[in-house]
């Protein structure tokens, strides 16, 4: 029998997070994010994913969600570029919602 050991850190409330955030969803979905791991970890709460820095100007956002439509919703409130690595079903919802979004920006009454 193995003595449990202490988790790197220490942190067992980060742990679960980071637990919950990569396991707890039907979907999942993996984002190179072109920004640093510093600031996308700024913009999200713990529990939507775990932030992998990739280099000081790249990193890589594991998520989750009931739905890809809501990965797709939630990834462009980010408001930062990205690329998706997977899944590629992800893929028609983004473009679903950047063909919506283009069609009410041009057909909109309101100046910019």
């Amino acid at each position: 029998m193995c003595d449990p050991q202490p988790l790197p850190g220490g942190d067992y409330t980060a742990f679960a997070m980071r637990t919950i955030a990569v396991s707890g969803w039907k979907v999942h979905a993996r984002l190179r994010i072109d920004a640093p791991a510093d600031e996308v970890l700024a913009r999200i709460n713990h529990a939507v994913g775990v932030v992998e820095p990739v280099d000081e100007h790249h990193c890589i956002l594991v998520t989750g969600a009931d739905s890809l439509d809501t990965v797709a919703v939630y990834i462009g409130m980010l408001m930062m570029d990205f690329t998706v690595e997977s899944p590629a079903e992800l893929l028609p919802r983004l473009r679903l919602l950047s063909d919506r979004y283009r069609r009410a920006a041009e057909e909109s009454g309101v100046s910019a």
